[in-house]
């Protein structure tokens, strides 16, 4: 591994703190799985994505960026022989953040459905902010 791309030099300096984000990792050395992280958070931008497809267009677009963004941030920490599980998480975290979403439109239960929807926002905040720019400081549009 003689070369390193910038952007995966940037992130591997920044020490992002995503262990709490997405729950503990796989065990892999000592660091925190900034490849754990990132897959999930682009499963979940996708998922959200396709959420708002169906209930608010509007809003795609910026998901959309997001989701770029967050893809851009996981094709620089993701060795080529480590592809594969990374795409196993992304699939992963989009079919059990859509499920999420999915409560949300079709529960009748308040509770449930103001539960759901508080996961759905703390989650997709986490993942914002990973998010170099200023996409991840405004979340209102």
């Amino acid at each position: 591994m003689d070369y390193i791309s910038f952007s995966r030099a940037l992130v591997l300096a920044l020490g992002l703190p995503v262990v709490g984000i997405c729950g503990a990792p796989p065990e892999r050395g000592t660091s925190p799985d900034l490849q754990f992280a990132f897959a999930t958070c682009v499963g979940r931008f996708t998922a959200l994505m396709q959420h708002q497809w169906l209930t608010g267009p509007q809003r795609s677009d910026e998901t959309l960026q997001q989701q770029r963004q967050m893809i851009t941030l996981l094709d620089a920490v993701t060795p080529p022989e480590d592809k594969r599980r990374a795409m196993s998480q992304r699939v992963q975290s989009k079919h059990a953040f859509g499920n999420l979403l999915a409560r949300i439109r079709a529960s009748r239960d308040p509770a449930n459905t103001r539960w759901a929807q508080n996961r759905v926002e703390r989650d997709i905040n986490a993942c914002r902010g990973l998010l170099l720019g200023p996409s991840s400081l405004s979340q209102s549009g």
